[in-house]
């Protein structure tokens, strides 16, 4: 991979965490549950739920990264997250807020990990592994940067519609998708093991 191509998988990697985690929702997502009904019990047992199956999933996820692609976990990992805030966006009952959940859980856990070893993975493949620490510090501003952009704007949406937030995340996270589709993946070849 020349120079030009890694400067270009950094940046699109910077983009990705830019946008991947920005859930314009979360700052209203009470109250939207509370405007389709949902209770304040029924909308902490959906918190459970997103919970659990971040637990569940966090290690099958991890083994997925591993097996078979970082960049392809990140890109299901995206696409999780438009299903999860499609159905949100729609739903009216308890069942369709729990499987919107469960889809924002496992998008969670598909991108978790798998974005930061990703990083590492190229670094190292490229004998700059020395620049992990300063180049994950940079992604992580990123992240930051793009979840008190998507706070702010999901706030301001909200005044329109307060299912917007939802829609306007759907989209980001399509991007983000396409995104860590442009990414180009160098993963390490699994070393051999010797039974002990």
């Amino acid at each position: 991979m020349t120079e030009a191509a890694i400067t270009r998988s950094l940046w699109l990697f910077n983009l990705f965490r830019l946008l991947a985690t920005s859930y314009l929702y979360v700052p209203i997502f009470m109250l939207f549950q509370a405007s389709r009904g949902l209770s304040f019990r029924e909308s902490l047992v959906l918190g459970g739920i997103f919970s659990a199956v971040v637990i569940v999933v966090e290690v099958p996820t991890g083994v997925f990264a591993d097996r078979l692609g970082r960049r392809r976990s990140m890109v299901l990992g995206a696409l999780a997250m438009v299903a999860a805030c499609l159905i949100a966006a729609r739903a009216h009952a308890f069942a369709e807020f729990a499987v919107a959940e469960a889809l924002a859980a496992l998008s969670i856990a598909l991108c978790s990990g798998a974005d930061t070893a990703y990083l590492y993975d190229l670094l190292c493949a490229h004998d700059r592994a020395h620049e992990y620490g300063r180049r994950e510090s940079a992604a992580s501003a990123y992240h930051l940067l793009g979840s008190a952009l998507a706070y702010a704007g999901g706030g301001l949406l909200a005044q329109i519609d307060l299912a917007l937030p939802y829609l306007v995340t759907a989209g980001v996270a399509a991007v983000a998708a396409g995104v860590a589709f442009l990414l180009h993946e160098e993963r390490p070849a699994l070393q051999e093991r010797s039974p002990t």
